[in-house]
């Protein structure tokens, strides 16, 4: 029952862990080092990819992530988060780009836009923490993805879902008291299971 969390060496990877804690779950934190035989060895129930301060167009900077992904895609539930949701929409064959103003520590309004397990139990408008100057393109979004959440001062992507899978990326902070519903949405993550969303 062990939630894995891979650690693109961001400062807040901690306080994403205990989040997690808070759920009542036990975790192992993972460098993006790592190999997936480690990843293996710890036997997740669920996959977290971490924020970080790389570039999604930079392997380096996010390391084991992709390979992750598509590893434990439809077998655990994933969950990126800033970096770790850019590498879920990069995956699929969606394009980052640069942001048209730099939200770092940027408070905003988000639009839910459709049905997701990610946000049972919120409502269709709540405030989030931003700390990105890259986003997801929404015109290059792949038939794969769907967007369930933007900003609603820019119309940037906020979150993402596989239409099969049980794969989330979420560009704001979670793990942030500046995310009012960051608990919740974290509470929702552990409790899905493979194959439990489909649209």
């Amino acid at each position: 029952m062990t939630v894995v969390i891979i650690d693109n060496y961001d400062s807040f990877t901690h306080n994403l862990a205990h989040c997690v804690a808070a759920g009542g779950r036990p975790f192992k934190v993972l460098r993006n080092t790592v190999s997936l035989a480690e990843i293996d060895a710890a036997a997740p129930t669920h996959l977290v990819l971490s924020p970080g301060p790389g570039d999604v167009g930079d392997p380096a900077s996010y390391g084991v992530c992709e390979a992750a992904l598509a590893h434990y895609a439809g077998r655990v539930p994933v969950l990126g988060v800033c970096l770790g949701h850019q590498v879920v929409a990069k995956h699929y064959g969606a394009r980052v780009r640069r942001c048209g103003v730099v939200r770092h520590g940027w408070v905003s309004a988000v639009d839910r836009t459709a049905p997701s397990g990610l946000f049972t139990g919120i409502g269709a408008r709540f405030t989030a923490m931003r700390y990105h100057s890259l986003a997801v393109a929404a015109e290059s979004l792949p038939a794969d993805l769907r967007i369930t959440c933007v900003a609603a001062e820019d119309g940037e992507v906020m979150a993402v879902q596989h239409r099969r899978h049980a794969v989330y990326g979420i560009q704001f902070h979670p793990e942030s008291i500046g995310t009012e519903e960051g608990p919740t949405i974290m509470r929702n993550f552990l409790r899905v299971s493979p194959g439990s969303e489909k649209s």
